[in-house]
């Protein structure tokens, strides 16, 4: 069970799937035992400890770190495990304040952390700077909404137009997603990753386009890719586009999750037509760089 990318300061097991699973498998009755390389890989919370150790001392488990069988029987051994779970989780809570403190810092000089926006790039010493490769598809962008074009028309053109997104820059490595129907963990590889409406949306309301890098209760100045004028103006835009559309309506594709494609393998999913008549169910597989030949249904 990995919980991967996730810190184990979270307060809640739920926060943490995998662990969250392993906890329903040792109340089934289906694990006896629970290795882990050091106690902080169990978790940096005092509260999550004091759930695991009555988890194993209730559903019959062992539990042995570094190898060693860890006797919660013992009274030294159970006050000095919980000892170590209140230094595990002071560590994780001093460790969280430095790296806000040093992201704070970093952004009040114009630093980025993080991976940074599309048509920026750091320099050497982390400052962001414009990446003229990819800028003339920023201002294309913010152009095509001051034209009156809708978020979802320009992520069409920018495929068309074979425009990269910002995944396309990380080759082989994938994005893993939950399934919001089914909870199956899906991996789609990053380079066929396509443009989305929302991901325009999200790069027209960023105001670091504008030259201003937002980060908790500071804001930095950093070269500006389109002017103050142009963001505003689209800002006002998509405000006064926002106020006249109407409530979004909600679908339920009761087989989502469940039908998968003859050729390809890929899941079929609901869509409304343009219409509005009906609906059909499409396969996923070309949205994820397959081939596939199969109709609609």
């Amino acid at each position: 069970y990995k919980d991967v990318g996730i810190s184990g300061a979270k307060n809640e097991v739920e926060e943490r799937p995998m662990f969250a699973e392993m906890f329903e498998d040792m109340v089934k009755g289906h694990v006896d035992s629970v290795f882990a390389i050091d106690q902080s890989r169990i978790e940096r919370n005092s509260r999550v400890w004091q759930l695991f150790v009555y988890a194993v001392t209730t559903n019959d488990c062992n539990y042995y770190e570094g190898g060693d069988l860890v006797d919660f029987e013992d009274p030294q051994t159970k006050f000095i495990t919980g000892v170590i779970s209140l230094a595990n989780e002071l560590y994780a809570a001093i460790t969280g304040q430095k790296v806000k403190s040093a992201n704070r810092r970093n952004a009040l000089k114009g630093k980025g952390h993080g991976e940074p926006p599309y048509g920026y790039k750091k320099d050497d010493e982390g400052y962001l700077i414009i990446d003229e490769e990819f800028a003339p598809y920023v201002r294309e962008i913010f152009q095509w909404s001051l034209d009156g074009i809708g978020t979802y028309t320009i992520a069409k053109k920018l495929i068309e137009n074979g425009a990269p997104t910002k995944s396309s820059l990380y080759g082989d490595k994938s994005i893993v997603r939950k399934d919001k129907y089914t909870g199956r963990e899906i991996k789609y590889p990053r380079k066929n990753v396509k443009w989305r409406g929302n991901v325009v949306h999200g790069m027209l309301t960023n105001p670091v386009y504008k030259g201003e890098r937002h980060y908790a209760d500071v804001v930095a100045k950093i070269d500006k890719i389109v002017s103050i004028e142009m963001w505003d103006l689209v800002s006002k835009n998509l405000e006064k586009n926002k106020k006249n559309v109407g409530p979004k309506t909600k679908f339920n594709y009761l087989i989502n999750g469940i039908v998968f494609c003859a050729e390809c393998g890929s899941e079929y999913r609901g869509k409304i037509k343009a219409s509005g008549r009906n609906t059909t169910y499409y396969c996923k597989g070309k949205s994820q760089g397959k081939s596939c030949d199969l109709k609609r249904g």
